[in-house]
């Protein structure tokens, strides 16, 4: 009796060690790849401006390659804009992903609009490129309730082509032709032939911008003395620039005027806000000045003249797409 009481024992020790043995190769063994936690896919689902922040609802794919169901804990995260730290965040998740399966969670992301002209400024001089890189990790446990993470990074890239929409919108309403009146009386004629800009970089706190615009006298002897920009975002002035030209044109003669234009890099924040609140479909307007002088018996004259007010859209279709 002894003798069978003592093999049935081990009989049952046996048994417990292999499903010890078995479950620990199935769930946890570190050598044995069979599975993994993957982010396939990472967009704004929707969003909400606020005063001095920006919400975002974020969905992540997260795809389950093991053979079992995991229960998705929580999910950890940095956002960061060319290597500059835009947000972070931790967000609860509670969700069973099947195994071998992919399915969506939902995470809640807080940007500080004091940060978001960074990522303005960095879309502007790195090509109209826009790139979000998000730093993370997904906590889950295993049917064991072992606790595990996978670490993640995941890239968003969407570029735009701002200044060939603004060369674009010039080159369908060039040529201008300005008339130039001094008391009823025409004292010149100016032919805007050619417009081009293009985001230079950035110095002293300021973005700037370059461009060229190609003038014509039609009629009258001046002199062009300057050339001023402004800028506006939904009517709201965010850039302004003067350069002293000094070129003297007479009848049939032109030039090419080269211009700054300089936009505050912390007026980007304003951009940013602005222009989600207004579902990404935004109107920027440029408008151009001449300063002209002409001579005469009667002495120096020097008028300012309005020579284009362009409305340029801008649709960047970033967050509601």
């Amino acid at each position: 009796m002894r003798k069978q009481a003592l093999l049935t024992m081990l009989a049952l020790v046996s048994i417990v060690t292999a499903a010890i043995i078995f479950q620990y190769i199935i769930f946890e063994a570190p050598w044995l790849k069979i599975g993994m936690i993957k982010i396939r896919h990472i967009g704004v689902s929707s969003y909400k401006v606020l005063n001095s922040l920006t919400l975002l609802n974020v969905t992540i794919k997260v795809e389950n390659t093991f053979p079992f169901n995991v229960f998705i804990v929580y999910i950890v995260f940095k956002v960061y804009s060319y290597g500059n730290f835009i947000a972070s965040g931790v967000d609860i998740i509670n969700k069973t992903v099947a195994s071998e399966s992919i399915s969506a969670v939902n995470v809640n992301v807080t940007i500080p609009n004091d940060k978001a002209y960074k990522i303005v400024a960095d879309y502007l001089l790195n090509n109209e490129l826009l790139s979000i890189k998000i730093n993370g990790s997904v906590i889950y446990t295993l049917p064991t309730a072992k606790q595990l993470s996978s670490r993640f990074e995941y890239v968003i890239n969407y570029r735009t082509n701002l200044t060939r929409t603004i060369e674009d919108r010039f080159a369908r309403v060039l040529p201008i032709d300005r008339n130039i009146t001094l008391n009823g009386k025409r004292i010149a004629e100016i032919l805007v032939k050619s417009f081009s800009v293009k985001w230079n970089g950035s110095c002293n706190g300021y973005i700037v911008a370059t461009g060229s615009v190609e003038v014509m006298d039609l009629h009258g002897n001046f002199e062009v003395a300057g050339v001023e920009h402004a800028v506006q975002f939904n009517n709201v002035s965010i850039g302004y620039g003067f350069d002293y030209v000094g070129s003297p044109l007479s009848p049939g003669q032109s030039c090419t005027i080269h211009f700054t234009i300089s936009i505050p890099i912390l007026r980007l924040g304003d951009v940013w806000i602005s222009h989600l609140q207004h579902t990404e479909h935004s109107v920027i307007t440029l408008v151009g000045y001449l300063i002209l002088r002409f001579t005469s018996n009667n002495g120096t004259i020097i008028l300012r003249v309005k020579i284009y007010s362009e409305n340029i859209e801008i649709v960047t279709p970033i967050f509601t797409r």
